[in-house]
């Protein structure tokens, strides 16, 4: 009786733990290029600018009064 209770009450905290807010941020270098040389041509995307491409998710909750718990995955 009091594991099934347990689990329920588990199950019930979990839904609402799981709400933090998430924020999704990142960079995507991309640029686009035109380059001939004498025969040669190209022409498309490439990614070699001044930043790398990244993608993150940060997110914060609220677990107690003043205590908070975080990420930061990049």
């Amino acid at each position: 009786m009091k594991k099934s209770l347990l689990a329920v009450a588990i199950a019930a905290a979990l839904p609402a733990a799981a709400s933090a807010q998430v924020t999704m941020f990142g960079i995507a270098d991309i640029n686009y290029r035109s380059v001939s040389s004498g025969v040669n041509k190209f022409s498309g995307l490439a990614q070699d600018g001044i930043a790398s491409s990244r993608l993150g998710f940060r997110g914060e909750e609220e677990i107690a009064k003043g205590l908070k718990a975080g990420f930061w995955l990049e």
